[in-house]
């Protein structure tokens, strides 16, 4: 069995999933396969594009953490504990490479912004 980098596994997965041919990676998480096979389909496939994607998510997460915190405990400690989290070393180094930390973050502090809204339909997004 070829051995190839978590990027390389997901970019190949994602192809897989495009040209219907078995996917060689069947051991890795799909979403993050499928995200990029989305992006594919809708603006052709650009590495360029994709090798931004990640980051997207990662950035989105800065910004749902302040806004959450923000609500319950102010601007300022909202902006340091969002600041500390973006510039955590595992995330500010691995959060631009194409790995599901970043995709993990952004849902977990989206189901902590769903699990704080006030409107109870909500929280059943939050899982």
């Amino acid at each position: 069995m070829l051995y190839l980098p978590d990027g390389a596994e997901y970019l190949n997965n994602a192809r897989s999933w495009l040209t219907d041919i078995p996917v060689t990676g069947a051991y890795r998480a799909p979403l993050i396969s499928w995200i990029i096979a989305g992006t594919c389909l809708v603006i052709a496939e650009n590495w360029l594009i994709i090798k931004y994607l990640i980051p997207v998510f990662t950035i989105a997460a800065g910004i749902i953490l302040y806004l959450v915190l923000r609500k319950h405990k102010g601007n300022l400690f909202a902006f340091g504990v969002s600041a500390l989290t973006m510039i955590n070393p595992h995330l500010f180094f691995w959060g631009t490479y194409i790995m599901t930390e970043s995709l993990s973050l952004f849902f977990i502090i989206l189901a902590l912004y769903f699990i704080k809204s006030e409107k109870e339909s909500h929280w059943y997004l939050a899982g």
